[in-house]
């Protein structure tokens, strides 16, 4: 998906395989905050709500936010791998991703192969979404609000909030039966990502320019995404079936996909729907199209144009 993305500026697969691999190495250092906090300064979870959602947000999400903010900022001072707006999203997504597969391997490791599928679709992308919306304010300090250093901290803080409060609903065992807010939440803050992405990429290409409008398919990137989806799935279900036995192994695949498959769907419209509109800022969709019901009953901005223009009896165009 990345990579795909990244045909709209000059990046490849190959640029991002540093960010991603600096992501997983500085991810060892949360390990070492971790110890900090616990045994520095006697903070951890303890299963009141205040406290642990204090601690998501402190101990959590501040600290991950930040690891994953260090190779970002090296590619950004150190090198001229950014050099568009989308570059600032995907580089940090990289290195996102990288700190997700370093804790993802953890994970597996202590629960099992049938993990694999969660992870993947609710940790490594909550984690490049929040890399993503740290490097936001640092995109929108350049290309728009040039004087408004006030964005790059504000946009840092709310990737803080945003990880916290997911770990916070998922952690604490007396607000786990509010599981639903969780999944809400999530889809939110992945239509918040996309959003900002769409966005990137329309800064990143000027009016005219064809070749490069013509080298991202939004529905190419869409179809790359569901298949590495199937394949993880095909692989989680040779491992865990080489592991704990064929009947096992079938039944968590079965679990995985009523599990799972609406979040491939999901993700697969959201990617679909990146319209490249060149120079032009959205704004940024927050709760729109979370819902089944409305995943296709959306409308792009240009559709609704066509509706008001083809009847004007009939028609009127949607309020801003």
């Amino acid at each position: 998906m990345l990579s795909a993305l990244g045909r709209v500026s000059a990046l490849r697969l190959k640029h991002l395989i540093l960010p991603l691999l600096l992501g997983a190495l500085t991810s060892l250092l949360s390990w070492w905050l971790y110890a900090q906090y616990r045994y520095g300064f006697g903070f951890t979870l303890n299963g009141s709500p205040i406290n642990d959602f204090l601690f998501s947000l402190c101990g959590i999400g501040f600290i991950e936010e930040f690891v994953k903010l260090i190779p970002f900022l090296f590619f950004l001072a150190f090198t001229n791998t950014i050099r568009k707006p989308i570059d600032y999203i995907l580089i940090a997504s990289a290195c996102g991703l990288g700190f997700a597969v370093l804790e993802n391997l953890m994970y597996i490791s202590e629960l099992g192969f049938d993990v694999i599928h969660s992870r993947a679709l609710t940790s490594s992308v909550t984690h490049m979404a929040c890399s993503g919306i740290a490097a936001y304010g640092f995109m929108l300090r350049k290309y728009r609000w040039k004087k408004q250093y006030w964005l790059i901290p504000l946009f840092f803080l709310l990737a803080v909030g945003a990880h916290g409060f997911y770990d916070f609903w998922l952690l604490n065992s007396s607000v786990k039966p509010f599981v639903l807010i969780t999944l809400f939440f999530y889809l939110s803050l992945i239509v918040v990502y996309f959003s900002f992405i769409n966005n990137a990429v329309n800064q990143s290409i000027e009016e005219g320019d064809a070749q490069s409008m013509a080298r991202f398919d939004p529905i190419l990137t869409t179809s790359v995404f569901a298949g590495s989806m199937i394949l993880l799935f095909t692989f989680e279900h040779i491992a865990t079936g080489a592991v704990y036995g064929t009947h096992y192994a079938n039944v968590a695949i079965a679990k995985s996909f009523l599990s799972g498959g609406y979040l491939i769907f999901f993700l697969s419209i959201r990617l679909s729907r990146i319209r490249i509109e060149p120079m032009r800022w959205k704004r940024p969709d927050v709760l729109s199209g979370i819902f089944p019901s409305r995943v296709f009953g959306e409308k792009t901005e240009e559709e609704y144009s066509e509706i008001s223009t083809s009847s004007p009896d009939e028609h009127t165009s949607p309020q801003e």
